[in-house]
């Protein structure tokens, strides 16, 4: 009887262990791809108020990994969210109509379509004051 007590609690202590190490692994952080990296790059750009550098980030990431399906959307938005920080709007408007028709019915093309009527009021906010100081 003692033998198989003790078979018993070995058993368990084992499956204890390999519980934990299952719950350490799925809980453990994926580490980012090379596109993945650029992006946080990019956006660390971004925050630490350059968006110039952070457009070229975002370009590498278009150049090197564009059949990436998990960080070209984003980076693409972030392009026109970088191209608006820089009053690039024209720039915003093409790349947030290349999002919408690359990721037609995805979350990414509903952004890009938000990010086409920000771009249009803002487009008809500065014609009246173009006009103005002529």
């Amino acid at each position: 009887m003692n033998k198989e007590f003790l078979f018993t609690l070995i058993a368990l202590a084992g499956l204890c262990v390999c519980a934990q190490e299952t719950t350490t692994a799925t809980n453990a952080p994926m580490e980012l791809s090379a596109a993945g990296r650029l992006y946080e790059q990019a956006v660390a750009q971004r925050d630490a108020g350059d968006p110039k550098q952070a457009v070229q980030t975002v370009a590498e990431i278009v150049a090197l990994h564009a059949r990436d399906e998990q960080w070209m959307p984003k980076a693409e938005l972030l392009s026109v969210e970088l191209y608006l920080e820089l009053d690039r709007l024209d720039a915003a408007d093409v790349t947030a109509r290349q999002v919408e028709s690359l990721y037609e019915g995805t979350d990414a093309a509903e952004k890009a379509t938000a990010l086409r009527e920000d771009i249009k009021k803002l487009k008809a906010e500065k014609k009246p004051a173009e006009t103005s100081d002529e």
